[in-house]
């Protein structure tokens, strides 16, 4: 952080954000596809559950001597299809075995339906084998073999709908701890740049106290500032410690060419005229003055 401008510590903040809100979105997309899918699943189980319930209904509506033949055919044919389909599309290991399941008894159930079509059928033709006892005999089969499917059908639906709230009770939870943690990210960041910029002035504001009483005769050195940072902060103290530097040279140059004029005008006093300043300091006005006291001597 040290090697960074200002301009790019504060840069960071919206690039920071921008990464953690993109992070945020990117996950809550995936999670709420995960939802949106298995919403999709619910809908096509709660589909073949009402689809079935109305098979039995029509079957039902067979046995009181309506004609539903052509509607409980159709159903199981879709029944079949949609169970296949359902099985791809069930993320958990015991659904699908559930559906793989239901696919079973659907099978044996319509082998039971065409047998009793087929009883039922002989029984019209007066065939003195099929007897209404055979008959509910059958009935009772496969209607023991339709509340298997229905319960596993249940079973199957209620265990999905489960896994959809909890997935959508999670992605509820994500969203929340992820803005938690960008919030702390953030936070953290902007205190950790805060406190970097705030030291910098504040050591800034030190060596330039400490060069002011130096340059106001109430110290006698000024104090470099002490700042490693490669940020403007970085080079603004480092440009003002080669000024320090410099002026102190200058003013220590200042005061020997002044202690050698008091001790010359000294020897002057005293009546030796030969006596020459000697020091040279870069002072314009100084050196204007070695130069007069000098030639005041010849």
């Amino acid at each position: 952080m040290k090697n960074l401008s200002i301009r790019a510590k504060l840069a960071m903040f919206p690039a920071i954000l921008f990464i953690i809100l993109g992070a945020i979105f990117g996950t809550y997309k995936i999670k709420t596809g995960d939802v949106a899918e298995l919403i999709h699943i619910g809908a096509k189980l709660n589909e073949e559950n009402d689809r079935y319930l109305n098979m039995r209904i029509s079957i039902y509506q067979q046995l009181r001597g309506a004609d539903k033949i052509k509607d409980v055919n159709e159903a199981i044919e879709k029944h079949k299809k949609g169970f296949a389909e359902l099985e791809g599309m069930l993320k958990l290991p015991e659904n699908k075995i559930r559906m793989s399941e239901c696919s079973k008894l659907l099978g044996e159930y319509d082998s039971l339906w065409k047998e009793y079509l087929k009883m039922a059928e002989e029984q019209k033709k007066g065939s003195g084998n099929i007897t209404d006892e055979k008959i509910s005999n059958q009935i009772t089969i496969f209607a023991g073999i339709g509340a298997k499917i229905a319960k596993t059908m249940d079973d199957t639906l209620k265990s999905a709908t489960e896994l959809r709230e909890g997935q959508m009770s999670s992605v509820a939870t994500m969203i929340a701890i992820s803005f938690i943690v960008a919030f702390l990210v953030f936070l953290v960041f902007s205190l950790i740049v805060m406190k970097q910029i705030t030291s910098s002035m504040f050591s800034i504001q030190e060596g330039l106290g400490s060069f002011f009483s130096f340059l106001n005769r109430q110290t006698q050195n000024a104090e470099l500032i002490n700042l490693d940072s490669k940020d403007e902060f970085g080079q603004m103290a480092v440009v003002i410690n080669e000024n320090i530097e410099r002026i102190k040279i200058g003013i220590e140059e200042d005061r020997k060419l002044i202690d050698e004029t008091i001790a010359v005008l000294g020897e002057f006093e005293q009546g030796d005229l030969c006596q020459r300043l000697e020091l040279s300091v870069s002072n314009p006005a100084l050196m204007q003055l070695k130069t007069v006291l000098n030639n005041m001597a010849s």
